[in-house]
């Protein structure tokens, strides 16, 4: 079974639980490889759609692990069932608006022995991390930054009781705070390439003549300049 860089990273961050909740399963591979890897005994597998959970079904089956995994047709968090051994929730593989929507309705207060949720927003990072910043119960320990077939991706592992010392500012949450370690050399590459790409932006808006290129200008100035001032401090 082939498994990505990326689903490797966010079995890696899964604390051993008794009961994991992967939200948006796909094809079962995080589930299969966080049971196979003994970092949960048991999985509820959820997707929205019915093709992806058969594929998830097939797929444990295959792997021998459909004995120790749940498979639910659920709208995000909305038919997960209460149950009081769920520790650790992932919610990874879609935009950031769709996970920050799926927390706000889902009720995260009714899974009162979670320990972790684990989130990996392909887009829109700083919605999710403001709202993740807003969970009374949770905060972000720690992110990982990863490339992945031609990629770069942002993982936040959220942890009970983690009290934020301040508000997160605007670059830490366009650019995130608290990277873990091991991955400052990728995450330092990802500053490059972003800085790379808002430049070459910003040039193309300049050939324009009307208020919204210059808006345009204004804007990729700012996050230009939160880039600097991170890699300095990195520095």
């Amino acid at each position: 079974m082939n498994v990505s860089n990326r689903l490797k990273n966010i079995v890696d961050m899964i604390e051993p639980c008794r009961l994991l909740a992967d939200i948006g399963c796909d094809h079962g591979i995080t589930a299969i490889e966080a049971l196979r890897t003994s970092k949960a005994q048991r999985v509820i597998a959820a997707d929205i759609n019915k093709g992806p959970l058969s594929a998830a079904r097939e797929n444990s089956v295959r792997e021998g692990t459909a004995d120790r995994t749940e498979f639910v047709l659920s709208d995000g968090l909305y038919s997960i069932p209460q149950k009081e051994d769920i520790e650790c929730i992932v919610i990874a593989g879609m935009g950031g608006i769709l996970i920050r929507d799926i927390l706000e309705r889902g009720g995260l207060d009714r899974f009162k022995s979670l320990r972790q949720l684990i989130l990996g927003p392909q887009s829109d990072l700083c919605l999710v991390r403001e709202f993740a910043d807003s969970i009374s119960v949770l905060g972000i320990a720690s992110e990982r930054c990863l490339f992945d077939e031609g990629k770069y991706y942002f993982l936040m592992d959220l942890r009970r009781d983690v009290q934020e010392p301040r508000p997160y500012d605007k670059g830490e949450l366009y650019f995130g705070r608290n990277i873990d370690r091991a991955c400052k050399k990728t995450y330092s590459d990802y500053l490059h390439f972003r800085k790379r790409v808002l430049s070459e932006a910003r040039a193309s808006a300049e050939r324009g003549r009307n208020e919204t290129a210059r808006q345009r200008i204004i804007d990729f100035d700012r996050e230009i300049e939160l880039i600097n001032t991170i890699l300095k401090q990195e520095e």
